[in-house]
């Protein structure tokens, strides 16, 4: 090697001690990356726990709602028997009192046919 070309052992020093830097630097970043990983991680497993409970509430909100709607129809189908019923009742209360003054108008057109005199209900006056 020639005098100028000559590499001195304090340079190789100094080049040593600028690479030694270098990978500091970069072992540096890579802990930098490792702990933002890390911390990623952790907000990961937090919004995995966070989907968890709000699937579970949505599914309860479900049920509850599947339950209420099953109520209401429950309620609405005995609302219809109920109405049904109070139509065949009304009915039945109607027939009832047409048969009972036609009853009754039969006996007084009886009554007046064989010249007997019975007390003419009064409330029947209108129907004659």
């Amino acid at each position: 090697m020639t005098a100028s070309h000559a590499v001195t052992l304090e340079q190789i020093d100094e080049r040593f001690r600028d690479v030694n830097g270098h990978i500091f630097k970069i072992d540096q970043k890579f802990e930098e990356v490792m702990d933002a990983i890390d911390t990623l991680g952790k907000s990961m497993n937090t919004i995995e726990k966070s989907m968890y409970v709000l699937q579970e509430a949505h599914l309860q909100h479900f049920q509850i709602t599947q339950d209420i709607r099953r109520r209401v129809i429950t309620l609405e189908d005995y609302l219809v028997d109920v109405q049904e019923s109070l139509d065949f009742l009304t009915l039945a209360e109607e027939k009832d009192a047409e048969a009972t003054i036609n009853h009754e108008l039969r006996i007084a057109r009886i009554e007046k046919a064989n010249g007997i005199e019975g007390s003419a209900p009064t409330h029947l006056s209108d129907f004659e």
